[in-house]
């Protein structure tokens, strides 16, 4: 008695520590409860025969129409999703890469334009909003000016300050000059004035080092017109929707030990070829011829990426301070991660159970009705001949 009490112990404790045991199990209970009362219900009413077939065509039925919800959105019992397979790992020349298709982006190293170059030259408002307003800030706004927002920034916040009115901000302002200016001192003056450097330098940086996809996820029609040279059919990707093909470049890159870690090295530009044609616009009539080519479309062209990252130089955060704006070093090569898109399998596994569950939930349904005809051509025979008549003269 102890021993069984000691192993049901030992099971009950396996299971508490295996947490997909006890899923497992639960599972099982549920289907053996609900499915095995239907069942039950079925089998004392009309025999386990016909009780049997009826279930199992309701449960094949209800699979088949959970089927269709699965292999429509891709869910429930589904395949692999699509990913990125790094091809290889190109370091500083395109043109000896394995990817036959990606040595037509060697160009792109011999390029005598910078993305910055298209911000100043290009006229466009929103790049010049987002990466040239700094150019000549040291020498358009005074330092002055900089304490007073600072001061007023401090005392009331920018969401109070911009409720009051336009005099009430004039003498908000005039308020804080006479307080702020007359009671700062030399060196605080001075810090203030070493720390906007520091801004505006830290901001033209960051405009100066800008790539084509960053540009192009604000400017997208700046560097659609921009010449790439000879780079066939590659197109530019934006920063915002090369994101999981830079997450996966970063992955490889380290697990293949050219970086130790994402902290050593900057995405440069991301450039794609190939896949499903995108809609030319987001009017209505080119979302449905769109959808519907795509739709027919069953083969699935072969989709390539080129993700660019080159490796930053070695900077020292200052205690207390956030880490400085990452740098290439331009004596290190440009490293090329060249990539095939793999579509997986997703909805596969989902076609699979639908379309079985049809075909068994079909046979069944013939056999309910083979087995109900067979019951009426007996039924029909007897209240013809209820006494059995015709069978004895055969005798």
């Amino acid at each position: 008695m102890l021993d069984q009490l000691d192993l049901f112990l030992n099971i009950y404790a396996a299971i508490e520590f295996r947490p997909q045991i006890a899923g497992v199990l639960t599972v099982l209970v549920s289907v053996l409860v609900l499915c095995g009362s239907v069942w039950l219900l079925l089998v004392t009413n009309s025999g386990i025969r016909l009780g049997t077939l009826v279930s199992l065509a309701g449960f094949f039925g209800w699979l088949f129409i959970m089927g269709i919800t699965w292999w429509i959105y891709g869910i429930g019992y589904a395949g692999s999703s699509p990913v990125w397979v790094t091809n290889d790992i190109n370091r500083g020349d395109l043109g000896v890469s394995a990817l036959p298709a990606a040595q037509e982006l060697s160009s792109i190293e011999n390029l005598d334009f910078t993305a910055f170059d298209l911000v100043a030259t290009g006229g466009d408002e929103e790049a010049t909003k987002e990466y040239n307003r700094t150019l000549n800030l040291v020498d358009s706004v005074d330092i002055d000016d900089v304490i007073l927002a600072d001061a007023v920034n401090a005392q009331f916040g920018n969401t109070l300050f911009e409720n009051l009115s336009l005099e009430q901000q004039t003498q908000v302002q005039q308020r804080a000059r006479e307080l702020t200016l007359a009671s700062l001192s030399d060196a605080d003056r001075a810090q203030l004035e070493e720390d906007f450097n520091d801004f505006v330098a830290d901001q033209t940086l960051r405009n100066e080092t800008v790539t084509f996809s960053e540009l192009a996820a604000v400017a997208p029609g700046l560097t659609d017109e921009a010449n790439f040279g000879g780079i066939g059919d590659w197109r530019l990707v934006s920063s915002a929707g090369a994101g999981e093909a830079q997450a996966q470049a970063s992955a490889d890159v380290i697990e293949a030990g050219v970086f130790d870690s994402a902290a050593e090295f900057k995405f440069l530009d991301t450039y794609a070829r190939g896949g499903k044609p995108k809609r030319a616009s987001n009017g209505m009539w080119d979302r449905v011829t769109n959808k519907i080519s795509t739709t027919i479309n069953i083969r699935h062209p072969e989709h390539n990426t080129v993700v660019r990252l080159q490796q930053v130089k070695a900077q020292t955060p200052a205690p207390g301070e956030a880490p400085p704006r990452p740098v290439v070093d331009e004596a290190q090569p440009v490293v090329n991660v060249v990539m095939t898109r793999d579509l997986g399998n997703r909805r596969f596994p989902p076609a699979l159970v639908t379309v079985g569950s049809l075909l068994i939930f079909l046979a069944l349904c013939y056999l309910l009705h083979v087995r109900d005809v067979d019951a009426t051509q007996r039924r029909e025979a007897f209240e013809a001949d209820p006494k059995g008549e015709a069978a004895k003269a055969s005798v």
